[in-house]
């Protein structure tokens, strides 16, 4: 179940990452603020939907390209992926590299996405201390009449 949602969890970021750097792009370059808005809007949206396309992050087998080639349907790829039998060897160099680091992202993955929140949270609540610093320090209090008519 976990690597579930850390596969759902790593195609969302993939995609999202993509549309940031358009929109990252878009706004730098063609200085269109409502097409660069409408980016981030997406980026945000496709963050909080279900991933609908699912991109190969990491994979447990020993033939990632095969994996890939069949994850877009190809018969032909089908036909002649190789099938495992028992005379091949139980663990090779590659399938043991993938299971480490499938174990690595699985352990490490919810700490460093909790690690990036409390960063993100802990920049928002100095930028929002800041601003409310600023806002305080500029402002006069309103006069009577206007109060009353508040």
């Amino acid at each position: 179940m976990t690597e579930i949602l850390i596969q759902i969890g790593l195609s969302n970021a993939v995609i999202a990452l993509g549309l940031a750097a358009a929109a990252i792009i878009v706004e730098k370059t063609a200085k269109r603020p409502h097409l660069a808005h409408l980016l981030w809007l997406l980026v945000f949206v496709k963050l909080i939907t279900p991933a609908v396309i699912s991109v190969p992050v990491f994979s447990g087998t020993a033939n990632a390209a095969t994996d890939i080639q069949l994850l877009d349907g190809d018969a032909e790829a089908l036909a002649t992926a190789p099938i495992a039998t028992d005379h091949e060897p139980a663990s090779s160099p590659l399938l043991n590299f993938r299971t480490g680091l499938k174990n690595i992202t699985l352990r490490w993955f919810p700490t460093i996405w909790l690690g990036g929140i409390a960063v993100v949270f802990a920049g928002s609540m100095v930028r929002i201390t800041r601003f409310h610093r600023l806002l305080s320090a500029n402002t006069d209090a309103a006069p009577d009449e206007m109060q009353v008519m508040a």
